[in-house]
Parts: C-alpha cells; sequence; structure tokens
C-alpha cells in the first residue's frame, strides 16, 4: 500500500552515509555564544535580533490569492485490455502529467545467466529503439520539456515519462517504443557496462551501501539473495543478447501495467490500445520463492571507522497491509540519522536513536533504523557506523534498542502519536509529486490488483496502536539475526534474547495478574482516597493492562463507580491507553445498567474512542446495535462498521436484525435478511421466530412463506412458537384449512401444545365460522389436561354469538366443567352483559348460582350491572339482598350501582328504601352515594331531599366535592331556585373549589331561561378570566340564550370567539345559527341528554314543523 510513497521516506531523513565525525554545538553551546544580527537585522534596518511579525503586510507588495481550503481529489479508473495488460490512471486539475510502464519484473527473476540483467536494463533505459536513436529520444524528451526515469527494484521494474498534459500521445508512443523495441546496440551495452564497473568501484567508497546489498544475499536463501547491482563478476557475460532473452521472457502482457498521474483514462486508453493490445497473452508465471534464514557478512578494511548492519526477518510484507504499515511507522519511531544531518540542525532529532544513541555517546557517527519490504517478506534492521574501537558496544546498544522496543511499556503513546503523524506526512508529500504518484499507482496494481485509497492507509496508520509496535518488535528480534560489517569486525557477535512475555493463554493473550484486579476493586469499592490507588497501581511492575483493568471493571458492582474508573487509568501513566476491549467492557457494564444517563455516557465513550484513535473490533459493534436498537444510532453503528475498516459476521447480522425488529421496523429487517442469506449466514429459531412474528404482524404474507420454507432449508426446525405465528398468520387471513395442516403438522412433528397454539388454532377456527370444529378443538384441549384462559371463552363465545349458536354455550361449560370455577363465572357473566346477551348472562349465572356453595364477587358484581344496565332493577334490589347467603358481603360499590340505575329511571320511593337498607346493613355511605342521590333526586324534581342529602353530607366523615356541588346547583337551577343555586356556586367559591366547566354552563343556562341574559354573559366572561375554558355545550347554551333575546351582534362575535378556541361546531350550533340567518326567536326548547354533562344541560331545538 503506497509502498513507493513508503519506500522513499528516507529522502525527507539525515543522511546516514556521511562518515565525518562533524556534529552540531549543543543547545548549551549555541546559548553561550554572542548574537549577531544577521542578514534579516541588515534586511530590516534594524540592529537587534527581534524580527517584525511575519503578519506585518511589506509596503509594495501584493499576496498572490490563496488557495482554495479543498481541491476535489482526482478520480481513479483502471481497465484492462484483452492480452491482460492493465491501464490505470488518476485525473489532476495540474497543467502536467506523468506517465509510466511498470513491470513484475526485478532482480528476484534473474537467473545464474541473466544475473545483473535488471540493473544493466535501468542504465539501458530509453537508449536507442527500433524507431528511434538515442539522440533522438533525448531530443524528442528536451523538445517538449519532459523528464524521463527508470528504476530497478528487487520485484519491479519501471519507465516514467513527465511533461505537460499537451504531449500525452507523445509520451505514450516514446514510452511503448522504448520498452517494447530496444535494440541493445554493441556499443551503447559496452558504453553502460563500463559505467557500471565505475559505479561498482564507487560502491567500496559508501560503505552503507554496501552492507544493505550484503544484508539480502546473507540474510535470504532464493530470489531475494540475488544481487539488486550487478556484480563485477558477471560484467563480461552480460551482453545484449542476454537482455533480449530477459525482456522476451519476462516483459509479457500480464505483466506489465501502464499508469498515469494527470490524464484521463479514456484518453489514456485511446492511445495506448493500438500500440499494446498486440502483445501476447500469456501465463503470468509465480513469482520465485524466497526465505529468510539469517546469515553473517564481514568485509575487513583498514580504516579508523568500522560500519555494522543488523538485520531480522519480517514475515508478512506488503501483501499484510497492516504489518507492513506498522513496520514503516516503526522505523520513524526509532529514526536515527547522522551526527552531522544534511538537512540541518534539528533533522530528525525528535526520533528515539537519535535522542538516545547519537546524542549520547559522541563515538557514534551515524546510527539509523531502515527497512526493505516486499510483497510476501521483508527486513528490519540498524545501520550503524563509529570508530572502530567502539563498534562492540553500537551492536551492544542496537540489540538493546530492539529490545527494548519489544519490551511492554516501553514507548510512550507521545512517542507513537509523533511517529504516526510524521509517516502520514512524508507519505503526503511523495505523493505530492506526480511521477511517485504514476509509480505508486502502477506498483501497487501490480501489488494488489487495485489500488487503495489514501483514506484506507492513513487509516491504518492512525489505527497503530502501542501494542501493535511491540508485537512487530517482538516478531522482529524473535527471527534469525542478520549481521554484516564493513572495516574491523572479526570479533563482532551479536545475541538478541527476546524480553519473557508474560505467562499467556492459549489463544496468546497476557493472562490477567488476579491479585492486582482483586486488590485494585477493594481499593475503588472501598472509596479510598485517589491517592491511595494511583500509588498501588503506579508501583505495579509491568504497569496495569488494559485486560487488567477491563477485569477490575468487571468485578465492580456500580455502573457509575466503573465509569470512574475507567476514565481515572489513563492518570495512573502515560503510557496507559484503553483498548477496544476495555471501551467493549465499560460499554456492556452502561448497556445492563439503569443509570438515566446511561445512552449520553455511551455516547461520549465514543467520541473519546475517535478522539484517542481507540479503533473498535466487531464485538463493540455488536454491543452497540444491542445496547441502542433504534434507527439513528443504528445508521450510527453501520458508519462505524465502515469507519473501523470491520467486516460483519453472522453474530453481527443478528443483533442488527433483533434490532430493527425491536423498533418494528419490519422492512429494514428484511433487507438485513435478505443480506445474510446472500452472504450465506443462517439465523437461530429465535431470531427466525422473531422475524417471522414480525412479518406477519406487518402483513407481509408472501415473505413470511418464503422466510418459513428458508428456515427448514437451512435445517432449523420451526418449534411450537414458529406454528403458533403461521397459523394465527393463516387464521387471520381466511385459510383455515392451511392453519389445519399446519396444526397437524406440527402434531406429527411431536412439537408441544400448549395453551398458545390451542387458543391461536380455536381463533383461527373461529374465524372460519366453524363452530363444531372449535368444540371438538376446545374439548381435546379440556382432554389433554390444557386449561382454557379467558381468552379462550372469549373467542367461544363471540363465534357463538356471531353465529346465533349461543346455546351451544352450555355444552361449552359442561366440557370444561373441571375448570369452571368462579373467575370463569365471572368472566363469562361479565362477557355476556357487555355484549348484550343479557338472558344468557342470567341464566349461567343461575347455572353458577345453583352449583357453587360460595360465590365470586366479580360475578355478581357483573351480573348487577347487567341487570342495572337493561333497566331491570326489581332483580338486581333483589340480587343485593341474597348476596349474602353466598357468603358475599354487600358493599358500597353495589350499592351505588343500583342507587345509579333508579335514579336514571327516577323510581324514587326504591332509592329511599334502598338508602334505608344501606345504612340498616352498616354501611357508610362514601360520597358517589352521596353525589348520586343529589342528582336522582334532582332529575326527579325532589330538590328538598337532595338539599337534605346535600346537608347529610356535609356532616358526614366525607366533603362535598365539585361533583356534589355541581349537582346540587343544576337541582336548584332547574327546578326554579336560581338563588339558591347562585348562592351554592358562591359557598363553593368561599370553600376553596373552582367551578368547573360543568358548573358554570349550568348556571349560565339557568340565567338564560329566566331571561337574565346580562348575568350569563357576566358569569361566561367570569370563567374565562378564571382560566375555565369552556366547551361547544357552553357555547350552544350562550348563544341560544343571545339569539332568544334577540342580541345577534353578540351571538354573532360568540361564536367568531368559538372557532378562535378551536371547537369544532355541533348541530345544535348551525341550528341556531339557521335561526340567526332567518330571524326566528322561537321560545319553546326541547330537553335533550348531553354525553358530557348528562341530563343537568344540553337544551335542543325542536323542529319547526314539530308546532311545539
Amino acid at each position: 500500500m503506497y509502498r513507493t510513497a513508503v519506500s522513499r521516506l528516507r529522502h525527507l531523513k539525515g543522511g546516514v552515509g556521511s562518515l565525518q565525525a562533524k556534529r552540531y554545538a549543543t543547545s548549551s553551546a549555541v546559548a553561550s555564544r554572542p548574537s549577531s544580527p544577521g542578514f534579516f537585522s541588515w534586511l530590516t534596518g534594524e540592529r537587534t535580533s527581534s524580527l517584525p511579525s511575519l503578519d506585518t503586510p511589506l509596503e509594495g507588495v501584493s499576496l498572490p490569492p490563496s488557495l482554495p481550503d479543498f481541491v476535489q481529489p482526482g478520480k481513479f479508473k483502471v481497465t484492462t485490455l484483452d492480452n491482460g495488460i492493465r491501464i490505470a490512471s488518476e485525473t489532476s486539475v495540474n497543467a502536467g502529467a506523468s506517465i509510466g510502464i511498470y513491470l513484475d519484473c526485478g532482480s528476484i527473476y534473474e537467473t545464474p545467466v541473466s544475473c545483473g540483467a535488471s540493473h544493466l536494463l535501468e542504465k539501458m533505459a530509453f537508449k536507442s529503439t527500433k524507431n528511434r536513436s538515442h539522440l533522438r529520444i533525448i531530443r524528442e524528451v528536451e523538445a517538449i520539456g519532459g523528464n524521463i526515469l527508470a528504476s530497478a527494484s528487487r520485484e519491479q521494474m519501471g519507465y516514467t515519462f513527465d511533461a505537460l498534459k499537451t504531449y500525452v500521445p507523445e509520451m505514450v508512443e516514446l514510452l511503448v517504443d522504448s520498452v517494447r523495441n530496444p535494440v541493445f546496440l554493441d556499443w551503447e551495452v559496452n558504453e553502460e557496462l563500463s559505467r557500471l564497473k565505475s559505479e561498482l568501484g564507487e560502491l567500496r567508497n559508501n560503505p552503507q551501501g554496501l552492507l544493505l546489498e550484503a544484508i539480502h544475499s546473507a540474510g535470504f536463501s532464493g530470489a531475494l539473495a540475488n544481487p539488486l547491482l550487478a556484480p563485477e563478476s558477471v560484467l563480461s557475460s552480460l551482453d545484449g543478447t542476454v537482455l533480449e532473452e530477459f525482456v522476451a521472457e519476462n516483459y509479457t502482457a500480464p505483466r506489465m501495467v501502464l499508469a498515469a498521474s494527470g490524464v484521463d483514462i479514456d484518453e489514456l486508453v485511446t492511445i495506448a490500445e493500438p500500440l499494446l493490445s498486440d502483445l501476447p497473452k500469456v501465463p503470468r508465471p509465480a513469482e520465485p520463492k524466497s526465505v529468510y534464514v539469517g546469515g553473517d557478512f564481514r568485509q575487513q578494511a583498514d580504516s579508523g571507522s568500522t560500519h555494522v548492519a543488523l538485520a531480522f526477518g519480517v514475515p508478512g510484507g506488503w501483501l499484510k497491509e497492516k504489518e507492513a504499515v506498522t513496520l514503516t511507522v516503526l522505523q520513524m519511531l526509532m529514526g536515527g540519522g547522522g551526527s552531522f544531518s544534511a538537512g540541518g540542525p534539528g533533522k530528525g532529532m525528535h526520533s528515539r536513536l537519535y535522542i538516545r544513541v547519537l546524542n549520547e555517546h559522541q563515538q557514534i557517527q551515524s546510527f539509523s533504523a531502515f527497512n526493505s519490504i516486499f510483497n510476501n517478506t521483508g527486513l528490519f534492521g540498524i545501520y550503524a557506523s563509529t570508530s572502530s574501537d567502539f563498534v562492540s558496544k553500537a551492536v551492544d546498544i542496537a540489540v538493546e534498542e530492539l529490545i527494548t522496543i519489544a519490551t511492554p511499556s516501553k514507548v510512550t503513546q507521545e512517542q507513537l502519536n509523533r511517529a504516526k503523524q510524521a509517516t502520514k506526512s512524508a507519505v503526503l508529500m511523495n505523493l505530492e509529486s506526480r511521477m511517485i504518484v504514476a509509480e505508486d499507482i502502477g506498483r501497487q496494481i501490480l501489488t494488489y490488483g487495485e489500488r487503495k485509497p489514501m483514506e484506507q492507509f492513513l487509516k491504518i496508520v492512525e489505527g497503530i496502536t502501542l501494542s501493535d509496535i511491540t508485537n512487530i518488535a517482538q516478531k522482529i528480534i524473535s527471527s534469525p539475526l542478520t549481521m554484516a560489517s564493513h572495516g574491523d569486525g572479526r570479533s563482532l557477535t551479536a545475541e538478541v534474547s527476546p524480553p519473557q512475555p508474560p505467562p499467556s493463554d492459549a489463544r496468546g493473550y497476557p493472562i490477567p495478574r488476579h491479585h492486582v484486579i482483586c486488590r485494585a476493586a477493594r481499593l475503588v469499592q472501598s472509596r479510598t482516597s485517589a491517592s491511595s490507588l494511583t500509588e498501588y497501581l503506579s508501583s505495579l511492575s509491568p504497569p496495569l493492562s488494559p485486560a487488567e483493568a477491563s477485569e477490575i471493571l468487571k468485578s465492580l458492582n456500580c455502573p457509575r463507580l466503573a465509569h470512574t474508573f475507567f476514565h481515572f487509568c489513563p492518570s495512573i501513566s502515560p503510557n496507559f491507553r484503553h483498548d477496544a476491549y476495555t471501551y467493549n467492557r465499560l460499554i456492556l457494564i452502561l448497556s445492563n445498567s439503569t443509570l438515566p444517563d446511561r445512552f449520553d455516557l455511551v455516547r461520549t465513550l465514543l467520541a473519546d474512542m475517535e478522539g484517542s484513535g481507540t479503533r473498535g473490533n466487531i464485538s463493540t459493534v455488536n454491543l452497540l446495535i444491542g445496547f441502542f436498537g433504534k434507527s439513528d444510532d443504528l445508521n450510527t453503528c453501520m458508519e462505524l462498521i465502515k469507519q473501523w475498516d470491520l467486516k460483519m459476521n453472522c453474530y453481527t447480522y443478528k443483533c442488527l436484525l433483533q434490532a430493527y425488529l425491536r423498533s418494528r421496523d419490519a422492512h429494514e429487517a428484511l433487507r438485513v435478511y435478505n443480506e445474510m442469506r446472500r452472504k450465506g449466514y443462517k439465523l437461530d429459531i429465535f431470531a427466525y421466530n422473531m422475524l417471522l412474528d414480525a412479518l406477519a404482524k406487518n402483513d407481509k404474507v408472501d415473505q413470511v412463506y418464503r422466510v418459513f420454507e428458508d428456515m427448514k432449508r437451512k435445517h432449523c426446525e420451526p418449534d411450537s412458537y414458529t406454528y403458533t405465528i403461521m397459523i394465527r398468520m393463516t387464521g387471520k387471513i381466511g385459510k383455515v384449512d392451511e392453519s389445519i395442516a399446519l396444526f397437524d403438522e406440527m402434531i406429527t412433528k411431536g412439537r408441544s401444545l400448549n395453551l398458545v397454539v390451542y387458543n391461536t388454532m380455536i381463533q383461527a377456527l373461529a374465524n372460519g365460522r366453524m363452530v363444531d370444529k372449535v368444540i371438538l378443538l376446545f374439548s381435546k384441549m379440556v382432554e389433554r389436561d390444557c386449561r382454557p384462559n379467558e381468552f379462550t371463552y372469549s373467542v367461544i363465545l363471540n363465534v357463538l354469538g356471531a353465529t346465533g349458536q349461543l346455546g351451544k354455550l352450555d355444552e361449552v361449560v359442561e366440557v370444561s366443567r373441571k375448570y369452571m370455577n368462579k373467575s370463569i363465572y365471572a368472566y363469562l357473566i361479565r362477557t355476556l352483559s357487555q355484549l348484550g346477551y343479557t338472558s344468557e348472562a342470567h341464566r349461567l349465572f343461575c347455572n353458577m348460582w345453583n352449583f357453587h356453595d360460595r360465590g365470586d364477587r366479580d360475578a355478581y358484581m357483573s351480573m348487577l350491572e347487567s341487570l342495572c344496565s337493561s333497566g331491570k332493577t326489581t332483580e338486581a334490589i333483589d340480587l343485593l339482598s341474597k348476596v349474602h347467603e353466598k357468603g358475599i358481603n354487600p358493599d358500597t360499590i353495589m350499592y351505588n350501582t343500583v342507587f345509579s340505575a333508579l335514579g336514571k329511571l327516577k323510581q324514587i320511593s326504591h332509592l329511599h328504601d334502598l338508602y334505608i337498607k344501606l345504612k340498616q346493613d352498616g354501611l357508610l355511605p362514601d360520597i358517589f352515594t352521596y353525589n348520586i342521590l343529589i342528582a336522582s333526586f334532582g332529575r326527579a324534581g325532589k330538590v328538598d331531599e337532595a338539599v337534605k342529602v346535600f346537608e347529610e353530607l356535609e356532616n358526614s366523615n366525607c366533603k362535598p366535592d365539585i361533583v356534589s356541588y355541581n349537582s346540587l346547583i343544576n337541582s336548584l337551577g332547574k327546578n326554579g331556585n336560581l338563588d339558591g343555586a347562585h348562592m351554592r356556586f358562591k359557598e363553593m367559591q368561599e370553600k376553596g373549589l373552582c367551578p368547573d366547566v360543568v358548573t358554570y354552563s349550568t348556571l349560565i343556562e339557568c340565567f338564560g331561561k329566566t331571561e337574565k341574559v346580562d348575568m350569563a354573559c357576566r358569569l361566561f366572561d367570569e370563567m374565562l378570566a378564571e382560566g375555565c375554558c369552556p366547551n361547544i355545550v357552553t357555547y350552544n347554551i350562550l348563544l341560544d340564550c343571545l339569539e332568544r333575546s334577540g342580541r345577534t351582534a353578540e351571538a354573532v362575535d360568540l361564536y367568531a370567539k368559538l372557532k378562535q378556541q378551536g371547537l369544532t361546531p355541533d348541530s345544535i350550533t348551525y341550528a341556531i345559527l339557521e335561526r340567526l340567518q332567518s330571524g326566528s326567536h322561537r321560545k319553546v326548547r326541547v330537553r335533550r341528554q348531553h354525553p358530557i354533562t348528562g341530563w343537568v344541560q344540553g337544551w335542543g331545538l325542536q323542529s319547526a314543523s314539530t308546532g311545539t
């Protein structure tokens, strides 16, 4: 991934090849020198060391417009020709373009005959071809102001051309000609061989290059041991024929990529296809094998300095992106450089090797980390240059530094963050070059078959943790050592002993220390001072690990305390950093808690993870899906999967499916299920049932059938609940035969038949009006000792009533005689009464009365209500007088039920007698009793009796409430005693009772009936002032008063106020409005019962045609 840009990080670091023992002065030395004004003082005319702010504009200097904050990134596309050549390009807004041809061909493909060919080919690039001489190529390139470059590595070759976009056709044609048609003229080959020989001679004066070459030859067995630089011993055997054979064998279509930066892909394909499509399509050979084995190389030289390189194999290479990127960050972390840095003071001085080695040991002239990463493997090591008498110590220091990196907690988070930022910065800076971009595109496609997005590389870098650095460092020093030296290295030895890893479980995870967890948990739970906890945890060696912190969180029984400890942990040590597992632990604790702010706490945790760069795992997402379970939060969870580059597993899909089902989003749940099917996952029986139930409730019948069949194909056998869902759905849609078939299949497969199954099947049969089958199944249910419940009887009652076969209820009762208790009787009686089957209810009640010595209060109450609602007050009074025979003591509620029925029927004599009997039975009237009596006497015109009952109420333990006063005011007002009614109105206010809409409406009507319209209007205004909102009845009453008194304008204004209040006029309102329009003022009114105020108010209008 971005291997070209990464491989060139060394250009941004200090040079490691300088052997001069020069060093910058220390900061103290610099501080001791007298400062001189220097060039800037001369430029500004000042004689002081301070400079003007860069923000100060210079007179006469105009600044160019600033660059836009955001430039749209180029679009990348790749296509493949029929013969296997891949053409790729990324567009750019720049005027220039870089185009290159890149091949899977390097020194690893060389044979003993062709050894050194790739190195020589690099030198022979852009020489004479069949169509052009070398001089013509040079002139063509110069004519368009272009640059050409060729490079050879151990695995790949590259030819790149950079120029303006205008010359893309010329660039492509020249590149293809140079790669496909070289002629390898003898004099040109001999000339380059002569230059190679000179360069190899100069290499003897570059020990660093020599040792890095020797490291590969000594450390690898196989193709990577082939020299990248042509050895001097093979130069005499290299000629044009060898190069032609090497090119013919390796420059084939499937191993070739034409890549460009700044060129439209369609234009590039149009130009390149005619030039490349005739290359034959041949099989692509496998990459030659290489194995890292370790080795040793010593070259003795008479010199005051000795150079040494220590290297270790790193498996994986670029094909394991995470390890390759981690290796790159590790190199940047260790860093190093020369004692004289070509980049100037401070170049690379933040790195560990510079701070810990170069600054501490004056004898060391150069000390830096290096890596070589290939497709499947790599190298990592340290190069050092030092005085010969210090070389053994330098080797020990290098070994110590590697071991330190491999030891947990030895690298700080601050150091890692700096290395990650430096890595990202360096790669992005390299990619500012068009030629590097084109080369990077080509090499990535050769390696991966695609170009990885830059965001993916940056995400991997950002996700690297201290554990990743420790793990890869341990892998490095666990592999065999390769050591190469130049100078006095005969006595050099190095032994690398990896740090003793902590005890680990079978999966390789460190085993948390039980005693640490127990003591830390006790300290946290004891609520001791934070200093005690800090002192203990800080004294641990090795320090507290995230796994141990997770176990401590698990042992705390207080979610709030766990949350506090979680945020306390980073204060223990600057190296402590929560990982995905500790975040998961706290999320699980909070999700199982009842904290009111638990959702906000978890969202804050997610923000912390993003801020700290902690990458969650799939378990994190699973926990969050189960915890949130709402559409918006589920979308956040799905975004986290993309952000963390995770792959959903079967359990994730199951969690997501159940979350959508819990939020009643069957559509999304079905989408997730279909995605699971495509990926070959299957649900468990619980999830299948949840999905079937949700789809059935949403009437998605076809989908239910499909999921049901899928379920059986996936070898997930339906259980009782599954069949219950299917029977319920088929019964609901009227497919009773299918319900019966499913029920029979269920029995055949031996599924248990419980109450829910029987009820569902009975309901399905009832939907089909199959009364006989309902009763038959009910009988089987009872025979199998399955007790029916109220729902069972409700379904049966409904179907018997709907089909007019209530006579069969006796059969049902008889069949279930052993389960017929008093509560079932009560339910049946109450249900029959509610359905209007009073006679059947009474007959069943008599049955219960005759066969049970002790009665059920609910049953008697149901029967009493049924008798009262049907107007059978005599039977109700008789039943009330006999309930004590069945061991039930009548109470005030029973009496109130009968009082209410008698009052509505104006049976005042019975009302009196029953009230006396209530007192004789030793019962005390409650507030409901008094209110019913007051209203009943008032309804019958017995005002004195109503007043007497009210006074009795005042003298009792009960106190009059708003209903009591409303009933009395209504009784007085409607029977002509308006002054008494108004006096009671004032009295209730004095007692602190606030009149309600019924109170005001009653008095307004009474004043209106007596032509006291002004008083009615004054009461209405008072009602509004007191914050009591009138209803439509109040408006109708006052509208009627105003219309009858001829106050039309006021009536119209009142109607407008009614509309402003948002009330909906009813038929009475419209009748009054018709009278207002017609101008008729009829005096006679007919009382109508209103659903809100009952008989108290609601003077309606009788049709004019009646003549009344």
